[in-house]
């Protein structure tokens, strides 16, 4: 059996389009599922949730080298115009570790709003809760990354 991946991938459809669509038996009205034969990367998950907080004007950190930072904190720091959302992504199958359980549980006890996403939860979900933040109402400057000057240690022969 090949790689499992989600409808959005699949079919590049928009999400109307998708809802049109159909699947089962020809001839026979079918209720679009969410995601097709379902099982993709946290980090496709994440190229799509990015996208996603891009379209609406969002505001959407994620660390990139997790391993240096605090054990635990959640993928997603996402700002909008409303308020501030901290997501942890999870493969369908991922569980949350206790580090992470503590991160989301301190961020709610403090009034924040702190969940888990998983690949089943996009469009509807994901979408639903990013619209409600609202669109960033600061302009965004162009963003440079340096680039990372060779160690001096490294030399090539």
């Amino acid at each position: 059996m090949g790689r499992r991946v989600s409808a959005i991938t699949v079919s590049g459809l928009s999400c109307r389009a998708l809802r049109a669509a159909t699947l089962g038996r020809p001839g026979r009205p079918r209720r679009l599922q969410r995601s097709v034969l379902v099982a993709e990367s946290e980090a496709e998950f994440l190229s799509k949730v990015r996208k996603l907080c891009f379209f609406y004007g969002l505001a959407c950190y994620h660390t990139y080298r997790s391993d240096r930072s605090e054990p635990g904190y959640p993928d997603l720091t996402i700002v909008g115009a409303r308020g501030v959302m901290f997501r942890e992504l999870k493969v369908e199958s991922g569980r949350v570790t206790p580090m992470q359980k503590y991160w989301l549980d301190a961020m709610r006890s403090a009034g924040l709003d702190a969940d888990v996403w998983k690949p089943s939860d996009f469009p509807d979900r994901v979408q639903r809760e990013l619209k409600a933040l609202g669109r960033v109402r600061v302009e965004r400057p162009p963003v440079r990354y340096k680039r990372r000057q060779p160690s001096a240690k490294t030399t090539s022969l």
